[in-house]
């Protein structure tokens, strides 16, 4: 199944996609920028 996130990095992601927007940065640096993230988070904050 999905992994339920907390509002708060929900919001966090929504304002990071909206910086990256607003920069123009391209598909391949948000992706980047995504998977950097996620690897930051520690898997037991995801998991909770």
């Amino acid at each position: 199944g999905f992994v339920q996130l907390p509002v708060n990095e929900c919001l966090d992601y929504q304002k990071a996609l909206h910086a990256i927007r607003h920069t123009q940065a391209t598909p391949i640096q948000a992706i980047s920028v995504t998977i950097a993230q996620l690897y930051t988070t520690p898997l037991g904050a995801i998991g909770e």
